[in-house]
């Protein structure tokens, strides 16, 4: 029996973004989630979450209509999440992996879900303090849902690119533009999306997992692109967390005209085979190089034939969806787009701050002030540097 899916007509949207939890002086992560919740529940703000560990915390908005009606959400719900945490004596993370935390110490928020993950994962679900953005855009229907995403996948790479903001992992710089992708990658049903003809056959393969205990529900999808059937979207997963509420926006309005785009081409175009197939076999590929090399990292073409640099992609993309922005009413947020090739990504931005003070603590301190301030630490033109595998926190873990 097909799973129900509750769609929505227009392409509305949702954004749920994970912060740290930090002591200022020290940067370190501390479990002070249940204190955070507390405080928000006092005063009475809402759409603040618990995540797995107790030293992260979410946010998410309402249901809105555009991409401005979005950013009003989101801007007032972190200023409102910056209260409480000046109220606690706390400062917000605002990197998608903390750059020095130790794992072993992650504390599981005790709820029925994050100790379900736990207990069947184990060290996976341990050790998986990592931040991200998701971005819900509403849908007519499942099979809406799978055509996006089929079609999104040469499309990942571009946005796991632009949002790389995990360089760091436990004091070491580990060679990759987001480490995040990659620790949430282990996962069992993580990654690229399988491959459904129609919602049927996704259906049939959601109840086949779900009635031998395989999964518990759609939550335990992992995928980079996954359906939410009671929200009535498709969820794009594969974000880092990044500073600044202008990459935030630039990237959602990116997302929804990329579903909008495809659901338009989706119309009036049925894949072939060919396509299919060369889609799915260069799509692990792009992915990997995006993880490790972000804009500089040189990708398969979609016609399998040459390699191009994502960076430059990355415009061809922004040309092919300006039409698709100026219809949404959100081309002054994704056209930002552009000055985030420019500028560099988060994890160019902080692998800059370590290059001149040494100092993860300066590297935590200077995307605080970037989420506070709105702004890149830097407004130059500074040319992206390949990563550097050679500096490690003073303290062996």
């Amino acid at each position: 029996m097909p799973v129900l899916f509750e769609g929505s007509q227009e392409p509305t949207l949702g954004v749920e973004v994970e912060f740290q939890i930090l002591d200022p002086k020290s940067c370190t992560a501390v479990s002070k989630a249940k204190q955070v919740l507390e405080r928000c529940r006092q005063r009475q703000i809402g759409r603040v979450k618990a995540e797995i560990h107790q030293s992260m915390i979410e946010v998410d908005t309402e249901i809105s209509q555009n991409v401005k009606e979005c950013r009003r959400h989101l801007e007032q719900r972190i200023q409102q999440l910056q209260g409480v945490f000046n109220e606690l004596n706390l400062m917000i993370g605002a990197t998608a992996t903390h750059p020095f935390h130790r794992w072993v110490d992650n504390e599981v928020f005790p709820n029925k879900r994050y100790l379900y993950v736990s207990e069947k994962f184990q060290w996976l679900a341990k050790r998986v303090t990592v931040y991200g953005m998701h971005v819900h855009v509403g849908v007519p229907s499942g099979d809406a849902v799978l055509a996006v995403m089929n079609k999104s996948l040469p499309y990942l790479p571009h946005l796991l690119a632009l949002s790389s903001n995990s360089p760091y992992w436990q004091g070491i710089d580990t060679g990759m533009s987001s480490c995040r992708i990659g620790i949430m990658d282990s996962f069992p049903y993580a990654g690229i999306p399988c491959r459904f003809d129609s919602w049927e056959e996704f259906s049939l393969y959601y109840n086949t997992l779900k009635e031998t205990g395989a999964v518990e529900s759609m939550k335990d999808f992992y995928w980079h692109v996954r359906p939410n059937a009671e929200f009535g979207t498709v969820e794009f997963r594969i974000c880092d967390m990044v500073p600044t509420l202008k990459e935030t926006m630039a990237l959602v309005a990116f997302i929804q005209n990329l579903v909008v785009w495809i659901l338009d081409d989706s119309a009036f175009h049925e894949d072939t085979v060919d396509e299919n197939r060369l889609r799915h076999w260069i799509a692990p590929e792009n992915h990997w190089m995006a993880e490790r090399d972000g804009l500089n990292a040189m990708i398969i073409s979609p016609d399998g034939r040459t390699r191009v640099r994502l960076a430059d992609d990355i415009f061809r993309v922004v040309k092919l969806l300006t039409p698709i922005a100026k219809r949404m009413g959100n081309y002054d947020e994704f056209i930002y787009i552009r000055e985030m090739v420019r500028i560099g990504t988060g994890s160019d931005r902080q692998r800059r701050v370590y290059q001149e003070t040494e100092s993860f603590e300066q590297v935590i301190k200077a995307m605080n002030a970037e989420l506070l301030e709105d702004a890149p630490i830097t407004s130059k033109s500074t040319p992206i540097s390949s990563a550097s595998t050679d500096q490690s926190h003073p303290e062996p873990f």
